[in-house]
């Protein structure tokens, strides 16, 4: 073997032992912290800040690095599934709710608002043990928030067609008046307040387009038009 030969063969073994060291190193790091993360969770276990405790047995959970405790990890998260279970329902319907937002998906956006009041029947029954930390993790998302803010971009959306259609003396589309209804009276401030702004709101654009079509001698289209609304608020 040439000393060039050597050296390179020596070269090679160094970078493996290095190599295997910094191994052993991450290992090490990681089995600490599964340790560090097992007993950060029982405290928070001890203390019944249970949705913390969930999140750090999750973490422990997760790490793979050493078999650690592992029973005594499986059975918390058996205990503390329904906060898991929570969490992950609340994450799903906070990602929906942003999509449709962004997306001006107004009915995935009543889809979200019907799942969630779903599942707050749901976690929140008597039957539910853990109930009493669904407004808790509900709050960490903000979901309730969010709903709010979105609900009211979209009456001013529905309120803009309207100015829209009456400025085009489009006597067809009443969609928007549909989706206003649609939308929870919560988000208008309760029942009696959503009454009462969309019937002020609805009898000025009626009465904005009529005034419209008549000052157009538009008689018969407006006679129709009176006519169809009669049977829609009817219906």
């Amino acid at each position: 073997m040439t000393m060039k030969n050597a050296l390179t063969l020596r070269n090679l073994y160094i970078l493996l032992c290095a190599a295997v060291l910094v191994l052993i190193g991450v290992k090490g790091y990681d089995m600490n912290r599964k340790i560090d993360w097992v007993a950060t969770a029982g405290q928070y276990y001890d203390r019944k800040d249970l949705i913390n405790a969930e999140e750090w047995y999750q973490k422990a959970a997760a790490n793979r690095s050493i078999r650690y405790k592992e029973d005594l990890i499986a059975s918390r998260l058996k205990e503390l599934e329904p906060i898991t279970s929570m969490r992950q329902s609340l994450s799903r319907l906070d990602q929906r709710a942003e999509t449709a937002a962004r997306n001006r998906d107004f009915d995935g956006l009543m889809n979200v608002y019907a799942d969630l009041v779903a599942a707050k029947k749901e976690y929140m029954a008597a039957s539910q043990p853990l109930a009493a930390y669904y407004p808790k993790i509900s709050a960490m998302y903000g979901i309730s928030e969010d709903l709010t803010k979105d609900f009211k971009q979209f009456q001013s959306l529905f309120y803009q067609q309207a100015k829209d259609q009456l400025a085009q003396g489009d006597v067809n589309d009443n969609a928007f008046k549909w989706n206003l209804l649609a939308i929870p009276a919560e988000f208008y401030g309760g029942a009696e307040a959503k009454s009462k702004q969309l019937n002020g709101k609805f009898q000025s654009y009626d009465e904005a387009l009529m005034a419209r079509m008549a000052g157009a001698g538009q008689y018969q289209n407006m006679l129709d038009w009176s006519l169809s609304m009669m049977t829609e608020y009817k219906s």
